[in-house]
Parts: C-alpha cells; structure tokens; sequence
C-alpha cells in the first residue's frame, strides 16, 4: 500500500514538473507580413490578426522590418491595435533590417482573447507610399 502511494505521488510530482513549465507562457511563432504604407502618417495594417490569448502585459509582442521600399535603413513605426481601432500597445519606430524587436505590451489585459493587428505608419510627412515586409508576433 505504501509502495503504491509513494509511486502515485512520485508520478504525480513529475507529470506537474513537465506541464508547468507550459503554462502561462506564450508561444514563439512568428509570422510574415506584407503591408503597404500610405503617405503623410497614413496607416497600414496586415489583415490576418492574431489571437492575444494572454492578458500579461510581460509576455511581449515582437516586429521586424525586413525590407522597405521607403529604403535602405528606413524607419517604419509599428503598434498592436484591436479590430476597433482601439491602440492596445505603445508604437515603437522600427529600423529596416535591424532585426527582430520585442515590446511590452502596455494594455495586454485590454486585448486578452481577442484578434490583434499589427499595424505600420509612415513616419515621415510626405508623399510616399511604400510596401514593407517581415515578422511579427503577437505573444512571445
């Protein structure tokens, strides 16, 4: 009876320690985007969106600008933004080919459960209209 308790405690202990591990964090999957960018502070948006399933404002949010047809080292500025319209991060300028950025993610409770959607401003005032790519994720 003894041996039987101390097995069925052991297995328990062991099954919590591999599935906590899991819980409460976000998975790593970024995806690509394709957005073009109106001119003068216009705004685009990739049209997918993604589910935030957290509501913890440290799981971050995470962008890269791979390419710009604004240009070489160009900066584009990114924020999460919910199907409203309704601003859900802080907007951050992000450098073409400065690699892969992570963000807090300022109104997390505001969003959780629901579709995010990254979006792109031109964040010069002129008459430029530009296509830009790369990754983002909305839970890291």
């Amino acid at each position: 009876m003894k041996k039987k308790a101390l097995t069925f405690g052991l297995v328990s202990l062991l099954s919590v320690g591999v599935l906590m591990p899991n819980l409460g964090h976000a998975e790593d999957n970024p995806r690509e985007y394709q957005i073009l960018v109106p001119n003068y502070h216009g705004n685009g948006q990739e049209d997918q969106g993604y589910l935030r399933e957290s509501g913890d404002s440290r799981v971050q949010w995470g962008v890269s600008l791979t390419n710009s047809d604004e240009g070489n080292g160009t900066y584009t500025r990114f924020w999460l933004e919910l199907g409203t319209g309704a601003n859900v991060t802080n907007g951050h300028d992000v450098k073409e080919g400065g690699g892969y950025k992570q963000y807090d993610f300022e109104k997390a409770s505001d969003a959780k459960g629901k579709k995010v959607y990254l979006t792109a401003e031109n964040n010069n005032y002129n008459s430029s209209t530009f296509e830009i790519t790369g990754e983002w994720d909305e839970e890291i």
